[in-house]
Parts: structure tokens; sequence; C-alpha cells
């Protein structure tokens, strides 16, 4: 049965977590998971639903949803046992996650700028927090060379050393 561009798109929503936390969990090197891979889903998810978005008949998302669930992989097949109609996940409480933040460290304009070293997510408040400096998922252990601290509380971050220009930051509410 071939999938919906919908359907892949919030299948690799799903997979995109996935490979983030199975990388997380693997420690140094992500167990042999190209550390990328989360962006990589990312990046080509956000691209088909762009063009979904602009015309859902456009004969190319056939292709580059196919190239995405081949991204997706294993991830992919767990993602649809999450969304497979046999059962629900129950709704929580709270409204749904908010979306995570991708992006490179700017002189302006972006979460973090160059030279800061904290920053508060009011909307992340309530949630644990994953985070990823240049592709390498860090860690709260304060003797590594580069960690964070997370306020569940409050929403606030804090990340040593401080933020460089250029560096891409990935932060998942969880």
């Amino acid at each position: 049965m071939a999938l919906s561009t919908q359907q892949q798109l919030n299948i690799a929503s799903i997979s995109e977590y996935l490979a983030y936390v199975d990388i997380q969990k693997k420690g140094l090197n992500g167990g042999g998971v190209p550390l990328d891979l989360p962006q990589k889903i990312y990046i080509i998810r956000k691209s088909i639903a762009y063009w979904y978005a602009l015309d859902p008949t456009d004969t190319t998302l056939v292709a580059t949803g196919n190239y995405l669930m081949a991204l997706c992989g294993l991830y992919g097949l767990e993602a649809q046992e999450v969304t497979a109609s046999g059962g629900t996940v129950a709704p929580s409480a709270t409204s749904a996650a908010p979306l995570p933040l991708q992006f490179e460290v700017a002189a302006s304009g972006t979460t973090f700028i160059d030279g800061q070293g904290s920053a508060t997510l009011a909307t992340f408040a309530g949630y644990n927090l994953l985070f990823s400096r240049n592709g390498i998922p860090q860690s709260t252990v304060s003797s590594q060379p580069s960690y964070y601290s997370w306020n569940r509380s409050t929403g606030l971050l804090t990340i040593s050393p401080s933020a460089i220009l250029g560096e891409l930051f990935q932060i998942y509410p969880v």
C-alpha cells in the first residue's frame, strides 16, 4: 500500500525524533547511526511539506517522498507503528509539544546569538530537553568540555561554552 504524502510527512516527523533519541542513547558516535540523520530527515521533510502546500498534485512529491522514507529506514517502520490505525496514543492534558528549534548561531535574530550563554525558552517550559550542537548530542554532565543545563520549570537553557557564530543548534522538547 502506497503512503500518501501527508502520511510520509507524519512518519518522517516521528522518525526524526526517534533517530535523535537513538543517537543520544548510543552515546559517542551514535552507535554507528549517522549523527546528522535527524537533520537530514528534517530538511527533506520540510522541503516536501513546502512543495506539498504549494501543489499537492506535484509529481515530484512521489520520488522525494520515497527518498524520505528510505532516509527514515527502521525509524520509519517504528514510526508507522506509532501512527498505525490499530490504536492511538492517549492525548495529554496539555497541548502538543512545541516544534523543535533548528538554527545557525548568528550575530542577531536567532535564539542564541554569538557569545550568548543562556536563553529562556518559555514555550519549552514543562518539557525535558534534547540539545545538539553541530550535530553532536550534548550532555548535562558539567565535567565535559561542552554541556548544557536545563531548568524545566522556568525554561532557562544555559550552555557552555557560549554560542559561537555559525554553529548549528538543534533543540528538541520531549
